[in-house]
């Protein structure tokens, strides 16, 4: 975060390596890989339940400002959620069954 005001503060430019370095980004590649690694991104995600990805998004983004110990607690109430939901059944039949899992999102 500290980075991340520095830059947005003063206005500085920098490159992709040192935003990369800094931390502000999570990957860089050349313009001409871009589609195809944001595309490679995507389909990684939404192989993944949307119910137990939107519990992790909820988690990160309310938890940033939360005390440890809250957010210790909302991290588990997210697990909770997730580990009954109905996307959890599928993921271990799926799993036991040998194929590939269909995430309905509940």
């Amino acid at each position: 975060m500290g980075r991340a005001k520095s830059v947005i503060f003063t206005g500085d430019l920098l490159t992709a390596a040192e935003a990369l370095q800094f931390g502000l980004v999570e990957k860089v590649c050349s313009s001409d890989r871009l589609m195809e690694e944001t595309d490679t991104l995507a389909r990684k995600i939404a192989a993944n339940g949307p119910f137990a990805v939107r519990a992790c998004k909820r988690a990160i983004n309310r938890g940033i400002e939360l005390s440890l110990d809250d957010a210790l607690k909302l991290e588990l109430e997210e697990y909770d959620r997730v580990a009954h939901s109905k996307d959890a059944e599928e993921g271990i039949a799926a799993f036991l069954e040998k194929r590939i899992p269909t995430f309905t999102g509940r």
